[in-house]
């Protein structure tokens, strides 16, 4: 490389007539800047197994810098419209101090154009950030636009979405000219890259003070992979920063110090100009070259900058920072820096002496403050590398601490008292419940394998490496260890004491010592070791990629991490890595210690607790002293709540004086408190509740090989907080007591974790739940609504808990806003007209992935609806969630026919047990039904209840109504002996009727099921809906199976073809939204408006069908054929189409009217959720033909979406609502 290629300037102004001397200064002076590149070690980012890779001096010629901005290509007159947001919602969007640095939104405007300018013209990506609205399908449509691989999601609500998105500028106003519902967005503001700790911790000076201070740099989406591009950027970075040509960066890219430094920008410019000249004589001046005679001293510098105003803003606090940098009073010096690659991101260390030795204890009072040389170039730093148009987000990266039987015992529920070693069980070992077939990783300093808790006949198990992740399932406990540190334990380590409390358990026959087995004595362990024998820890940079997977592909699904970052009180890469890789393993959980700090106060959870998705755990009092009691929680335990206003902790487990294994003797033990210590029993706990499931213990509550199945990692941790029970009081260190409300809090998350709460197991009788009802990786959409019952027994006294738990897919480090999605969780209480909402609100829960409803004194006789609404799922086509309901309440639950007058229907529901009789002749028809039926029990579901052994409460069951006089009486439902009749499954055949022959024909290709059914002759459908109602019954065990073609599909039923298919129009720009027979043959187009068929009957309703006739139609139970139901318009392909106004019921309103709600479909144009919500009441109408179209609901009972059966309830009940509030389209 040339001094030109360096310097260019000097070789054009003094061409080759360099003197010898000078010339060899170059040289020294070249061989300083690139000659201590991080002692070039040779790199080896090709090996998992190393997490530094530092550059060699020799790079590539194409490797050394990003595209010269001077040679951008042909110009191209961008139009920008797109708008930023305000600096409202910008501090919404990003976790850095936003308001602080942009208050206003001309603030906002100003540093957003200036990087308009400073990119539109250069063909290189950079971050953007844009928002959409139109729900997932306008966040999938950008994601597509701009490869998924170049997008991360950053914000998301019901109306809004918003990304993070690395392209040009010129791609990113080309995609928001094809895609209007892109509203606001803009590059990516420096000061808006830097998180508000750090800046926080350089404004004090705490920087400083750590051992061995780091930067984490992180990359726009999309180069994290990109081994090539990650290398030229920190080449790129290191390079300038000691040649000083990170100065001119600074100056002129940098927003505060390039246009808001002073109030005029013309001011700005000449100011730049005069710190060029300067620092180009400085540098002339270290290679011993002249300067011009005209060339500026540093006083005409100092008399131009006097009292130039400053702008009320982030700029102020720049200024006082790198002023001083810029003009020369303070001389940097980035020598000593080390960058290095820590895959996925970029990490610079070495901060000790960041000043020149003159300047070094210099103090400077400037513009009315007070700074060190260090504080003033590490903020100059800061705003060079913000600047980099790679880099998306920069924070600390701060040093890992640890947080330093009986405990077990009162995990499971022990409740005989106080723990005695001679008298005291476990209620679920005695069961076998104790972690067999479980494997659990550890990640902690180091484990002493030769530890009677740990060891193995056959010997220790072999050390292994990230890379290879060996491990072997014959040793008795330690399947493997990873050396990432070293392959031991210091003496009475802390990684010993971990996993002795997780699943430790002595074989050595001279003692007893199950006092101090683990929280899952059966389950075994893999280890990765980050604890060096010298007492200093150390992690892999990326968890999702390294930390974890090794003892994921050893067969572990609960990780436990007793350890974290006491100063990263807010969101990091490390909780990011977490959430990553439980959304990618949904069958994992991971457990981190949420820290020892609570003396600290509120908010002193710290990272990696603070994961969205992790099971953050505090620390309860064990019962080993007779002084403590389990029921308080410990004061060192730290508090939440999270920045974002989460719940954390999630929950508390035993870690004060807790007993377990000690490394360095055979089998000693040894007695330490912290959340480190209540970590691992959280952690051995899930372990026994995963066995649980996986044997087969659900529902019946004995094992039971055929309905065992594999839990995912949201429904292990919803039993863990459905299992929580509330804690009394917090007990501080001089012992004083401070009495606690109920959960959740705090102090106590949801409180103190007890497996007999939701470990329901037939043998042990009272002394676990009387029951518990799950739903596991249950699939919802947005707008959808999933119902569940529930009825309480007559003799029920005992509280109902009901927990829901999402896993979320990974935001960024620098988003403000954690959750991306909002799923909803109320239970409505049917006797006593009440909602209950989670978490202790009145009201829905925005901020929480975890939703609990504990209802301590259920009412005798009631059925609780549970109800799960995906309210906002931008991001993903669908949310997964888990549910978990425990205590004293039956699964089964009646449901009764319509007894009013006049009704033909026939569905089954819980509303309709609750109504009066009347003398209409049709009966209650009281059934019971399974809870996951929801709001209706079809004949499909009843179907499945009276060939299941669930039962309801018999002395709940609703009366049968009489009948009216004249008629004779129709008996309750009995059971009696059916006959199993089938479908043709035969190719081509067009009889669909169900045989008894048929049931004997073996399946072939054709795709139609044999579809067995229950009666009592040749088979239509009307025989058989008559078979269920009337409790008929078949032998399961004779019942014969559906062929296998469309599995889990139904087959086609046989119709009585008496009804005809009207449809709206799809034509684009129509606002006629009648259903006629003559719209169903007209092709679909582009408009968004689906063909929308509805069955109607054409002998009343003619040509059209108006929402009476079809409302008449439903009632009346008439069908059209399917065969030939006209196909929906694509658009929006596997949406529900707008539905017409659900049928109002002539039924006479009760005297006192109930006051209600608004309820809307969206008018919006293109938008394909067309769900009746509170939210689109409040949505500007639009020329799209889609009419708000109000209906009046009851908001208790239908939260935020109302159905077509809630809107019936409502009109039943005589819900009315204000019609001068009534919506009305402006359009």
């Amino acid at each position: 490389m040339t001094a030109g290629a360096v310097f260019p300037s000097l070789a054009r102004r003094h061409g080759s007539v360099m003197s010898r001397r000078r010339f060899l200064s170059v040289l020294v002076l070249l061989g300083l800047l690139f000659g201590q590149t991080a002692h070039a070690q040779e790199a080896e980012s090709a090996l998992d197994d190393v997490d530094i890779t530092v550059f060699t001096t020799a790079v590539d010629d194409d490797d050394q810098s990003s595209p010269p901005p001077a040679n951008p290509g042909p110009a191209v007159n961008y139009n920008v419209t797109l708008a930023p947001p305000d600096a409202t919602f910008l501090a919404e969007l990003f976790s850095a101090d936003v308001l602080t640095e942009l208050p206003d939104n001309s603030d906002v405007k100003m540093v957003t154009d200036f990087q308009w300018k400073r990119f539109l013209n250069r063909s290189d990506s950079i971050p953007f950030f844009l928002c959409a609205t139109n729900g997932h399908r306008g966040y999938q449509e950008m994601m597509t636009a701009f490869n998924h691989t170049n997008a991360l999601p950053l914000f998301a609500n019901a109306s809004v979405s918003c990304q993070l998105i690395h392209a040009s500028a010129g791609t990113v106003l080309n995609v928001t000219t094809r895609l209007p519902q892109i509203v606001n967005g803009g590059p990516i503001p420096s000061v808006v890259k830097i998180s508000s700790d750090l800046r926080k911790s350089v404004d004090t000076g705490i920087f400083f003070n750590a051992t061995s201070p780091r930067l984490r740099l992180v990359m726009s989406p999309g180069m994290e992979q990109d081994e090539k591009a990650l290398r030229t950027v920190l080449y790129r970075i290191v390079r300038r920063l000691r040649t000083g040509e990170f100065l001119n960066v600074v100056e002129e890219d940098f927003e505060w110090a390039a246009v808001g430094t002073a109030a005029d920008p013309s001011t700005a410019a000449r100011r730049q100009v005069l710190r060029r000249r300067v620092r180009q004589r400085q540098r002339e001046r270290l290679l011993m070259m002249q300067t011009d005679d005209n060339e500026v001293d540093d006083k005409s510098l100092n008399r131009f900058t006097e009292d130039q105003p400053r702008r009320v803003n982030g700029a102020q606090t720049w200024a006082d920072y790198v002023d001083p940098v810029l003009d020369g009073k303070f001389q940097c010096s980035f020598e000593q820096v080390a960058a290095s690659i820590q895959y996925p991101y970029l990490r610079l260390s070495g901060f000790d002496k960041i000043v020149n030795a003159a300047s070094e204890n210099w103090t400077l009072q400037y513009s009315n403050s007070t700074h060190q040389g260090k504080s003033a170039c590490l903020m100059s730093l800061l705003a060079f590398v913000s600047s980099d148009p790679a880099v998306l987000f920069i924070e600390e990266f701060k040093n890992i601490e640890m947080y330093n039987a009986a405990a077990a015992y009162i995990s499971q529920g022990g409740s005989d008292g106080i723990y005695d070693e001679d008298k005291s069980t476990f209620p679920y070992y005695s069961v076998g419940l104790d972690g067999k077939g479980q494997v659990l990783q550890v990640v902690d300093t180091g484990l002493d394998q030769n530890s009677c808790f740990f060891s193995d006949s056959s010997g220790p198990v072999a050390i292994t490496t990230i890379s290879a992740a060996a491990f072997d399932t014959k040793k008795r406990k330690v399947i493997q260890y990873v050396q990432w540190a070293d392959d031991t334990d210091v003496i009475d380590g802390h990684g010993t004491h971990v996993a002795g409390s997780a699943v430790g358990e002595s074989v050595d026959p001279n003692f007893d010592y199950d006092t101090y087995k683990g929280a899952a004595p059966g389950a075994k362990v893999a280890f990765f070791d980050v604890g060096f024998d010298t007492g200093s820890l150390s992690v892999p940079a990326n968890f999702a990629t390294r930390l974890f997977p090794p003892g994921y592909k050893a067969g572990a699904r609960i990780f436990s991490n007793s350890w974290g970052t006491p100063a990263a009180k807010s969101y990091t890469t490390s909780d990011t890595e977490i959430d990553k890789f439980m959304h990618d393993n949904d069958d994992a959980l991971i457990f981190v210690s949420g820290g020892n700090s609570g003396q600290a106060g509120l908010g002193s959870v710290s990272s990696p607790a603070l994961s969205k998705n992790v099971m953050s755990v505090g620390a309860s009092l064990n019962e080993r002293d007779a002084s403590f009691n389990r029921d308080h929680v410990a004061y060192f335990s730290s508090l939440g709540p999270t920045l974002d206003g989460r719940i954390k902790p999630d929950v508390l487990a035993p870690g004060r004086r807790v007993v377990s294994a000690a490394a360095g003797s055979n089998c000693g033990v040894i007695r330490r408190q912290g959340t480190s210590m209540s970590t691992p029993i959280a952690a051995g706990s899930a372990t026994l509740v995963r066995q649980y499931f996986m044997e087969g213990y659900y529902p019946r509550g004995i094992r039971t090989a055929t309905d065992a199945f594999v839990p995912t990692g949201a429904l292990v941790k919803a039993m863990l907080i459905n299992s929580a029970v509330p804690m009394k009081a917090v007990r501080f260190a001089n012992n004083s007591l401070m009495q606690l409300g109920l959960p959740p809090d705090v102090y106590q998350g949801h409180g103190r974790i007890k497996l007999n709460e939701v470990l329901r197991v037939q043998s042990l009788g009272s002394r676990t739940t009387s029951n518990l009802f799950v739903v596991n990786n249950a699939t919802i959409k947005e707008a959808e609504k999933h119902v569940y019952k529930l009825s309480v027994p007559s003799d029920s006294s005992s509280p109902i808990k009901v927990t829901l738990v999402w896993i979320e897919p990974p935001t960024t480090a620098s988003s403000a806003s954690i959750v991306l999605h909002d799923l909803d969780l109320m239970v409505y209480s049917q006797l006593n007209k009440k909602a209950f909402y989670p978490n202790g609100l009145s009201k829905k829960d925005t901020v929480n992935t975890v939703e609990k409803v504990v209802i301590y004194t259920p009412t005798a006789g009631d059925t609780l609806t549970v109800t799960v609404t995906g309210t906002s799922i931008a991001t993903r086509p669908w949310q997964k969630y888990a549910l978990v309901a425990s205590g004293d309440f039956v699964t089964g639950a009646w449901y009764c026919q319509f007894p009013q007058a006049g009704r033909a229907g026939e569905e089954f529901t819980t509303e309709n047990c609750a109504k009066t009789c009347d003398n209409s002749g049709n009966f209650k028809h009281p059934v019971c039904c399974n809870a996951a039926a929801g709001d209706v029990c079809d004949l499909e579901e009843l179907s499945k209840a009276l060939a299941s052994s669930f039962q309801c409460d018999a002395a709940t069951q609703p009366v049968e109504c009489l009948p009216s006089p004249g008629r004779e009486s129709t008996p309750a439902p009995t059971p009696s002996l059916g006959t199993w009749y089938c479908q043709f499954p035969r190719l081509g055949r067009s009889n669909d009727a169900s045989t008894i022959s048929n049931c004997n024909v073996k399946c072939d290709d054709s795709g139609v099921r044999l579809n067995p059914v229950c009666s009592g002759n040749v088979c239509n459908e009307e025989e058989q809906a008559a078979a269920v109602a009337s409790g008929l019954k078949c032998d399961p065990a004779i019942r014969p199976v559906d062929c296998s073609r469309g599995a889990n599909t139904p087959a086609p039923t046989s119709v009585s073809a008496k009804g005809t298919w009207y449809c709206q129009f799809p034509r684009l720009g129509r606002r006629n939204d009648a259903s006629t027979i003559s719209n169903c043959n007209v092709k679909c187009d582009d408009s968004g408006v689906r063909l929308n068929p509805v069955c109607c009957d054409p002998a009343t309703a003619g040509n059209v069908c108006n929402e009476e006739e079809q409302a008449a139609a439903v009632a009346s139970g008439l069908k059209c054929d399917p065969a030939i139901r006209p196909v929906d318009c694509s658009r929006g392909a596997n949406t529900p189409a707008p539905t017409s106004v659900p049928p109002r019921v002539p039924t006479k309103k009760p005297v006192a009217p109930i006051a209600g709600a608004w309820y809307c479909q969206y008018p919006r144009e293109t938008r394909s959720n067309e769900a009746y919500t509170l939210a689109n009441c409040r949505a500007k109408c639009d020329t799209s033909g889609l009419l708000k179209n109000p209906i009046c609901c009851l908001e208790a009972e239908a939260g935020g979406v109302c159905n077509g059966i809630e809107y019936n309830s409502a009109q039943l009940a005589g819900v009315q609502c204000d019609p001068s509030t009534m919506p009305v389209c402006e359009a």
